[in-house]
């Protein structure tokens, strides 16, 4: 029987396209392995009602959903209740981060009959031949569903050991539509390399989603993996989406080592040492996402981070020293932190774009995800918990959450001007560091005309053509691809046989992902 899985990302970021649908390949691959026909379904908020009408014409097994925190929840929930109200009969599944740190109040909602609790891909094939030969759901662990008007809560599955046994199927997409430009490399992939990580952020969901465990597949098998995507797909790039890629130095050298392609991971600051930075520049890293969330001491002992500013700054100074890029990501907002302190993190920010030229910046309101030690106190001090899945896609770090502690037009006025450094034009380089010297966040008139410049210039028209040349001709750059919610994209360069257009990637995707 057919069995759709669903994963809907917020096309006001970035084109889902260049998303890699990790996590419904994840489940859909032993699915498949185990006889079921999968369908993944890889799509925009602006095609929902499409596949809705498709679904709701065939007699699915059941249909999942891939949830995550945010606007994908909003998202979701939509999607499920437009087909719930088509056909009542079609058994809707959730799982992911959200239903699993949250189940109470989304299995309460009607258009959500079973939630998929903690890692999925040993429980949904055990799901699905239940359901296949109609028999009692209690035998299976990991589920959380309803059953007349009651809520049954089966054990918790213990945690996948090795993850070696579990493949990825990529003909369940077409990988070719996922594949990206970054720096030098022409084809770049996403992959997941391990799970979990060993730190205890009080921001992070993965104290309680993962237990600060980490399981990792073997070196061999992710070699094996990426050698695979290179042969059959042609990459030459892979970018590494794990919770933290480098929790072992030597793993991941070794890794980087063997596949000898250009990549991008994650690192903390306070690992980042000589040796590490020759390795990264001998093993072609073209880019570092590092979460340096505050330049307060305070703060990240708030954070639980365990690397002071200090510290922090002595790993930025080396990698501007071997030239290594590097996207440094910071929140601002937080419960009990004060004016002074947010502006010790802008301060910081200006520092380190001073020490690090290769280095960008994204800054985000922080937002009190559910599982993560700091929700509890942001509950304390005035975080009112939405009651069901619509209206927790308002708690969205890039969109539009009401963050009770820091005025929102201010956050968004701090990130265009470190990203309008970019542009790398004398003049809105002046303008910017004048606004972040003196704290001027208000009437930010020069930071709309300048994005409504960039729109221009992002059109197939003569105008946009000149507009391009002329920034090149001055910066001897090419000019940054941005959409209209500020975040940086990527140029992609499709195949011949794809879309004969450009299109872009977020440079951070990743982020927006991994901050749960």
């Amino acid at each position: 029987m057919k069995i759709y899985i669903v994963q809907i990302d917020y096309s006001g970021y970035n084109p889902i396209e260049l998303v890699l649908p990790l996590a419904p390949l994840m489940v859909g691959t032993p699915l498949k392995q185990n006889g079921f026909e999968i369908e993944i379904v890889h799509i925009s908020e602006k095609e929902i009602n499409k596949y809705v009408n498709k679904i709701s014409k065939e007699n699915p097994l059941f249909v999942g959903f891939s949830v995550m925190t945010g606007i994908q929840t909003l998202h979701s929930a939509i999607m499920s209740k437009e087909i719930k109200k088509v056909r009542k009969d079609i058994t809707i599944v959730w799982g992911g981060v959200h239903p699993s740190i949250l189940p109470d109040s989304t299995i309460k909602a009607n258009y959500v009959d079973i939630i998929v609790n903690g890692e999925g891909e040993e429980t949904v094939v055990e799901l699905a031949k239940h359901l296949k030969e109609k028999k009692d759901l209690e035998e299976v662990k990991g589920l959380i569903y309803k059953k007349g008007r009651t809520v049954v809560k089966t054990p918790k599955r213990p945690f996948i050991i090795n993850l070696d046994d579990y493949t990825i199927d990529y003909e369940l997409i077409d990988v070719n539509r996922y594949a990206y430009t970054s720096g030098k490399a022409k084809r770049v992939i996403a992959y997941r390399a391990s799970r979990g990580c060993p730190f205890d952020c009080k921001f992070c969901y993965n104290l309680l989603f993962n237990n600060r465990k980490v399981r990792n597949l073997s070196v061999e098998r992710v070699v094996k993996d990426i050698k695979y995507l290179k042969k059959k797909y042609n990459m030459d790039g892979v970018d590494f989406y794990d919770d933290l890629f480098f929790t072992n130095r030597k793993r991941a050298i070794e890794i980087l080592k063997k596949i000898n392609m250009y990549n991008t991971s994650d690192i903390r600051i306070d690992l980042v040492t000589e040796d590490l930075a020759k390795d990264l520049v001998k093993y072609k890293s073209e880019n570092l996402l590092i979460g340096m969330e505050s330049g307060s001491d305070r703060v990240l002992n708030l954070m639980s981070k365990r690397c002071p500013v200090e510290k922090a700054e002595r790993g930025v100074r080396i990698l501007s020293k071997y030239r290594l890029k590097a996207i440094y990501s910071f929140m601002i907002g937080l419960p009990t932190e004060t004016p002074e302190e947010i502006n010790q993190t802008l301060d910081f920010m200006m520092k380190i774009r001073k020490i690090h030229p290769e280095g960008t910046f994204t800054l985000g309101v922080y937002v009190p995800y559910p599982g993560s030690d700091l929700y509890e106190r942001a509950i304390a001090n005035g975080f009112k918990v939405p009651k069901n899945p619509e209206e927790w896609g308002d708690v969205e770090r890039w969109k539009n959450f009401k963050s009770p502690w820091i005025n929102n037009e201010e956050v968004y006025v701090i990130r265009e001007c470190f990203r309008l450094f970019s542009l790398n034009l004398w003049l809105i380089d002046k303008i910017m560091e004048t606004r972040l010297k003196f704290k001027l966040f208000k009437y930010p008139f020069e930071i709309y005309f300048v994005n409504w410049i960039i729109r221009l210039s992002l059109k197939q028209t003569i105008l946009a053509k000149i507009l391009r040349w002329v920034h090149t001709k001055i910066t001897r750059k090419e000019m940054p691809k941005y959409d209209k919610g500020g975040i940086f994209r990527r140029k992609i360069d499709r195949d011949k046989t794809e879309f004969k257009k450009n299109d872009f990637r977020m440079n951070l995707g990743k982020a927006l992902q991994k901050k749960q």
